[in-house]
């Protein structure tokens, strides 16, 4: 088991290594003296903020990276990775209760970060966000200049309670007077980039003022699906919990496969992972011979059972509409004939009462390619599972391989 979950950390973090390769978009940044450099810049889609950028000066060129000191700006062009460099006080206070404050107000420090842009206009919106720091937000306008956006939960006076300080209501009724605007329309404002992102659209519209939604260019979650099949090869393996049995029986057999594959494209990462779920159709029948309670003994099984494979999928490598991917995923099985599925050809005390084992989770790993973003070829590798056992034998599926074919529709 130590080793299988090494196996799946190690294809996780392949995953997540290779599926950064080659993912330098066309873009610009503005230097620290002002000049615009037009590049080809890496687009890590991460929702946390960067502190440096990589670029290439031509698509094949050599890799450079720039730290914030050296950048004014920079953007992916279609992208929503813009961001500006500043320096801000900022308050970095965690909503956790155990690490709550008993101060109500913002506990600044100042530090010089590159802020994402959300909405670029007269009124302008920015977000910050690290592994270590909740997303805060910040407001910068043409009368006055950037400030964070407060809204920092404490703990009441002599109490264990928690509660908000959310300035960002009065902040933001101070700071973008329009018509349309009152008291109450901000009272119902939450602190999250959906709503605040819709008041500042709303305040640069009221003033007729240009602005850049961001936003406009960010990745969409969608589902797909289609059919597939294939054939599995794997070897059906019979043992004995006792002393009855003097060889172990094997029985190597290429099973067909029907199913549908179900996926939910996730909505970041420029659309390179996915969930997905495959309840496929399969069928084994085999036979082997074992020496058993001192005779020869033929064992013939057929199960035909739905697996149920339910993970993650990453795509490693695109070119143009060809893609190569990996997956991950558990696996859960449903025998569908659970009466007798093992025969034997000799009648044996022991040889009956084969009932349907439930496994616990098995786990599935697998590669594929994808070609004009509609045809897939797939093989994978699924770890030993026990199909059934009736006290006296024990039969286990092991070494299963499988390849399939399928077409992707919308």
């Amino acid at each position: 088991m130590k080793k299988l979950l090494l196996f799946a950390v190690a294809c996780l973090w392949a995953m997540n290594t290779y599926a950064q390769s080659g993912d330098f978009m066309p873009g610009y940044f503005i230097d620290d003296a002002g000049n615009r450099i037009d590049c080809y810049i890496r687009n890590e889609d991460k929702l946390t903020n960067p502190t440096q950028l990589e670029y290439k000066l031509s698509a094949g060129g050599e890799k450079q990276t720039a730290t914030i000191q050296q950048v004014q700006y920079f953007e992916i062009t279609n992208t929503t990775s813009a961001y500006e460099r500043h320096t801000v006080k900022i308050d970095k206070s965690s909503s956790n209760l155990r690490e709550l404050s008993g101060r109500r107000e913002p506990e600044f420090v100042e530090e010089t970060l590159f802020l994402r842009v959300i909405i670029k206009g007269k009124a302008s919106l920015y977000s910050y966000h690290t592994k270590s720091v909740e997303i805060k937000f910040f407001i910068k306008t043409e009368q006055q200049p950037i400030e964070q956006l407060i809204n920092k939960k404490y703990l009441a006076e002599n109490s264990s309670t928690a509660v908000q300080n959310q300035a960002y209501k009065q902040q933001l009724w101070a700071a973008l007077p329009c018509s349309d605007f009152n008291l109450e329309t901000f009272e119902k404002v939450r602190y999250s980039e959906a709503e605040l992102r819709k008041v500042f659209i709303k305040y640069n519209e009221c003033v007729t003022a240009g602005y850049v939604n961001f936003a406009q260019y960010k990745s969409k979650g969608e589902f797909n699906f289609g059919p597939r099949v294939g054939a599995s090869i794997g070897r059906m393996r019979f043992s004995n919990y006792g002393k009855y049995a003097t060889h172990i029986g094997n029985s190597i057999n290429v099973s067909p496969q029907i199913g549908l594959d179900l996926a939910y494209v996730l909505p970041f990462n420029r659309g390179k992972s996915s969930l997905f779920f495959q309840p496929t159709f399969q069928q084994y029948r085999g036979e082997a011979e074992i020496r058993a309670f001192g005779r020869d003994v033929v064992i013939d099984a057929t199960y035909n059972y739905i697996t149920l494979p339910l993970g993650i999928r990453r795509d490693v490598y695109a070119s143009g509409n060809s893609k190569l991917h990996l997956s991950f995923s558990g696996v859960q099985h449903v025998l569908l004939n659970n009466e007798e599925p093992i025969q034997f050809d000799v009648t044996m005390n022991a040889g009956s009462g084969f009932k349907f084992y439930e496994p616990s989770i098995t786990f599935m790993f697998g590669a594929g390619y994808t070609f004009n973003n509609k045809y897939v070829v797939e093989a994978a590798y699924q770890t030993p599972r026990q199909m059934s056992s009736n006290g006296y034998w024990n039969v286990k599926l092991v070494n299963a391989f499988s390849l399939q074919v399928g077409v992707r529709l919308k």
